[in-house]
């Protein structure tokens, strides 16, 4: 299978990548909500794409663009800026922490491992179709 772009869209509230936990014993975790997201991730890439991963010695672009909910206190008057898909969303969580999570939870899934990725690009905007659109290119 020859590949050199895959788009994959991951339906729902984008989820950031949450700081890792520590129990009494000082044994590390990370957060329910990360791993249940993560697990999303890797559920819809592996339905769109099977085992197909990307050569190691590949660099890879990657594009992710996350749709935020749009905060029910919006006014009506602004409804239609904000359903537009166009308005940038400038609240948390950070698209540093959307990016990580998806980096992380296609890695050994779609590429080997995330030092692979050599550009990336990220947007944050509302919509009434909360997702995360990801692209990526070898």
């Amino acid at each position: 299978m020859c590949i050199t772009k895959l788009t994959l869209t991951v339906y729902g509230p984008p989820v950031p990548k949450g700081r890792p936990r520590f129990t009494l014993s000082g044994t590390t975790y990370s957060p329910k909500a990360t791993v249940d997201y993560e697990e999303l991730v890797r559920i819809s890439y592996r339905q769109k794409y099977g085992l197909f991963m990307i050569p190691k010695d590949k660099p890879i672009k990657m594009s992710v663009t996350a749709y935020m909910p749009i905060p029910k206190s919006t006014r009506k008057g602004d409804l239609p800026i904000f359903e537009s898909e166009t308005h940038p969303h400038t609240k948390t969580p950070d698209i540093s922490n959307i990016i990580k999570i998806v980096e992380d939870a296609l890695q050994k899934y779609a590429f080997e491992n995330d030092s692979q990725i050599s550009t990336i690009i990220g947007h944050k905007f509302y919509s009434n179709t909360p997702r995360v659109e990801i692209e990526i290119e070898q």
